[in-house]
């Protein structure tokens, strides 16, 4: 099996598995013991596709190392100078400096001086298309999630707390200096 030279990367790759009749334009029905449906068969472990584009260049420079070898490089936000009710859309400059040993879920929280959350977009990384347990070493990982900003927000500033948590049990990640979130600044504009 060849993968398309187009293909996005990073993330992870699938192979699966089902059944035809090249007469039928349909897939051949699969059941199991119990003539329930089955639908396409998973073949073998997710496998990695890596990228081998250069280092991205994120618009604001930020540089923080979790435990694992998971180093922030940067981010972006569009829009660049977002109001209340945009979408606001946080992309995270990742670099693996190591191979994590778990699959972890990045928070991204919006919350105002006093912590108050206001909103939240918590999402494995690259949407879960490559998680952190298929890093290795080297890897740049540029992973975009999405906050609704309340239309009710007055204007002003605000941050966004990114960090990783473990999501079975709720335990996040630390950084070296064993805080568990890097706070981003965000002006909410009128």
């Amino acid at each position: 099996i060849y993968v398309n030279k187009d293909a996005l990367a990073p993330a992870q790759l699938r192979i699966l598995v089902s059944l035809y009749d090249p007469k039928e334009t349909v897939e051949t029905a699969v059941t199991n013991h119990e003539g329930q449906p089955l639908p396409l068969v998973l073949l073998g472990p997710p496998v990695r596709l890596a990228t081998k584009a250069p280092a991205p260049e994120p618009a604001i420079v930020k540089t923080a190392v979790f435990n694992e070898g998971i180093q922030l490089n940067g981010y972006t936000i569009k829009p660049a100078a977002p109001q209340a009710g945009d979408t606001l859309t946080l992309t995270l400059f990742w670099q693996a400096q190591a191979n994590p040993n778990q699959a972890y879920t990045v928070f991204v929280q919006l919350v105002d001086n006093k912590n108050t959350l206001l909103a939240s977009g918590d999402a494995p990384p690259v949407q879960g298309d490559f998680p952190t347990n298929l890093w290795q070493s080297g890897d740049w990982i540029d992973d975009a999630h999405t906050l609704q900003i309340p239309a009710d927000l007055p204007a002003g500033s605000y941050r966004l707390l990114v960090g990783f948590y473990e999501p079975v049990s709720g335990t996040r990640l630390n950084l070296a200096d064993g805080s568990d979130f890097v706070a981003l600044p965000l002006e909410i504009r009128p």
